[in-house]
């Protein structure tokens, strides 16, 4: 629906809100005082973390005999997350698929994707679960926190359903066929077909593999666990008093937060529960949207406009879709 375009203005409605009630004069002299050490100290982490992001996607590629360098896993993923900031439905990871062309079919590019974000999701999920349980235990004994743990749940179920449904591939042939018949033109029905039959030859190959996506898996942990620390330097940078237990406990709630159609890369959203959260430790909501300014600009700002400089020396167009359909 058309109208589902306009969700992340919920965000930004939001965001300006929160500007409005808080002391922006307060924000900008704490922005004026960071650490550089810190700063520094967070971007070579965020390096790191990118690193790590791109080798464990390598590692789900291996299994089809391909040998890509690993500068092509990052600069595919870093383009991949900046098209995706900016586009709806995960076009992004579309557009890492794409970059895998030389060597891989379209198919099994994006089974090595899709298995990667189910990895990403399940991880920052059971992070997200053991961070409340975590929070309560420590920073809110008697909070009643049934509601949140049942809202997790609830999302968990239909993650579950929806990746179940994906795996099955007759399933999907007859949820996929009216949508086929109706928008595929003729011309690249072919191509299409042969895309989906790649998708799920792709994904058999990965269910043998699973030492492979296990590896993956610890590597996902390792990198979402560092980017929670170079959370933690950066609430050191502004001189806030946050203890990294807290840090381990709200942020892969927060995180899976951002995840919401609802505001672009979590603007609003993001700011909202940093307050709800950081209020706990009596910090103001100037600390928690100063916070929330620097992880916009670490983890989705700073990445994208280095993902757009790369784009720009193999940029992907519509017509680069259309003509890799007619093969």
């Amino acid at each position: 629906m058309k109208v589902l375009r306009f969700l992340p203005v919920i965000g930004i409605v939001l965001f300006v809100f929160i500007l409005w009630n808080i002391d922006l004069h307060r924000i900008y002299h704490t922005m004026l005082a960071l650490n550089p050490v810190f700063i520094l100290t967070a971007l070579l982490m965020q390096a790191l973390v990118i690193a790590l992001k791109a080798y464990k996607w390598n590692i789900l590629v291996k299994p089809y005999s391909r040998e890509f360098p690993l500068s092509r896993f990052v600069s595919s993923w870093l383009v991949g997350f900046s098209i995706g900031i900016i586009t709806p439905g995960r076009l992004g990871d579309l557009a890492r698929a794409y970059y895998l062309r030389a060597r891989l079919s379209l198919g099994n590019a994006l089974t090595t994707v899709v298995i990667d974000r189910i990895i990403d999701v399940l991880v920052l999920f059971l992070l997200s679960v053991l961070g409340i349980l975590g929070f309560v235990g420590i920073y809110a004994v008697g909070f009643d926190y049934l509601t949140i743990i049942l809202m997790l749940g609830g999302f968990f179920a239909v993650f579950c359903v929806l990746m179940f449904m994906v795996s099955r591939k007759e399933t999907m042939r007859r949820l996929a066929k009216p949508i086929f018949r109706r928008f595929v033109p003729e011309r690249h029905k072919n191509k299409a077909r042969k895309i989906f039959h790649d998708f799920y030859t792709g994904l058999s190959r990965m269910k043998k593999t699973k030492r492979s996506v296990a590896l993956s898996l610890l590597i996902c942990i390792f990198s979402w666990i560092l980017c929670l620390f170079q959370t933690y330097v950066l609430s050191l940078s502004l001189g806030l008093n946050i203890p990294f237990t807290f840090i381990l406990c709200v942020m892969p709630v927060v995180t899976l937060l951002d995840a919401l159609p609802v505001s672009f890369s979590g603007l609003g959203t993001r700011d909202a529960a940093l307050i709800f959260f950081m209020g706990f430790i009596s910090l103001s909501p100037e600390n928690a949207v100063s916070l929330s300014i620097l992880i916009l600009t670490f983890n989705y700002l700073l990445i994208a406009a280095i993902g757009f400089i790369l784009w720009l020396r193999e940029p992907i167009t519509l017509r680069d879709y259309r003509q890799k359909l007619r093969g």
